[in-house]
This record gives structure tokens, C-alpha cells and sequence, in this order.
């Protein structure tokens, strides 16, 4: 029986501890039926595929041949068609991420499954302002200024300003 002076012991701080000390080994235990290497890659996307990919991915499971864990088919969940089209240009170079991240060739396939539900509850968002590059000289500025400096609607003389850098941009791409 516990003594009642432990039982109400006061904890003793042991100072910060981050989530991931918390939570992966908490997420090993609960997914052991799959395997170590779901929740790794679980806990680990965003360092194992890079931040742009993981944004708008989401790894659901991990399927191994029957007594294997290796060569594993990753279900992969994506919001829109187009981003599963461009990640299915991207697959070996995900796979290649992931094996050697794992040091082994632990996924040999990747299916991707387009979900938008999953993706409605997380609102994506950047803290960092997007960069953009404008490709446009002195001389090609002043003429794009002198062409839209004439049109009296604000909005659309910014509109056509962009348009114009974007078209010159382009040129020297």
C-alpha cells in the first residue's frame, strides 16, 4: 500500500522539457502495432520531407509485406488534386528522403490519397512574408511607371504595374 506522505509528495521541478520528449515515445507505444517506423515518420515529417511538403501533406499508415518492415507502401493524404499531381512527380525523391532518413529502404511505394477534409480543421498559415523576385532593369521599371502613370483608377494601375514586371520578368528567366 502506498504510504500517504508519497502519495502527496510535492514533485520536484526538473526544469522545461520540449513535447517531442512527451509525446514520441507516447506515439511509439500506440502505433508499436505498425511498427517503429510509422510513428517516426509521423513525428519526424516535417524534417524527413521538408516544410513546403509537409504543409500540405499528411502521412495516414505504413502497409509492410505480411512479416516484413521493409519495403512498405505509405498511404499519404494530399488536399487537392493538383498538389497528389505534383507529388507523384516528386515520389522518388520523397522515397529516397525517407529511406535515408530510416537508413534503410523502409517505403518503396507511395499512395496518395486526396482528403480535403483533414486539411479544412488546420488553417495554413506562413509567419514569414513571401518573397518575390522581381527580374525587371532600371530602364524597364521607368517604362512600365511612364506607361501606367496615366491611368487614373489606383487599383488598377497597381494591377497593370505587376502584369508589366511580371511580363518582363519572365523575359529574363
Amino acid at each position: 500500500m502506498v504510504d500517504e506522505k508519497e502519495k502527496y509528495a510535492p514533485r520536484i521541478a526538473t526544469g522545461l522539457n520540449s513535447v517531442a520528449t512527451v509525446s514520441l515515445p507516447l506515439l511509439r507505444q500506440l502505433m508499436h502495432k505498425k511498427g517503429m517506423v510509422m510513428a517516426d515518420i509521423v513525428a519526424m515529417w516535417k524534417q524527413i520531407v521538408g516544410e513546403e511538403i509537409a504543409q500540405y501533406t499528411f502521412p495516414e499508415k505504413v502497409d509492410f509485406p505480411r512479416g516484413e518492415r521493409c519495403k512498405g507502401v505509405l498511404r499519404m493524404k494530399v488536399p487537392s488534386g493538383a498538389f497528389a499531381v505534383e507529388l507523384k512527380h516528386r515520389e522518388k525523391y520523397l522515397i529516397e528522403r525517407i529511406n535515408t532518413f530510416f537508413g534503410y529502404e523502409a517505403i518503396k511505394e507511395i499512395k496518395i490519397i486526396q482528403d480535403v477534409g483533414i486539411f479544412k480543421m488546420v488553417k495554413i498559415e506562413s509567419n514569414q512574408p513571401m518573397v518575390q523576385k522581381t527580374l525587371v532593369s532600371k530602364e524597364e521599371q521607368n517604362y512600365i511607371t511612364q506607361v501606367t502613370g496615366e491611368i487614373t483608377n489606383v487599383k488598377l494601375q497597381e494591377k497593370l504595374r505587376k502584369l508589366g514586371e511580371a511580363v518582363f520578368s519572365r523575359n529574363h528567366e
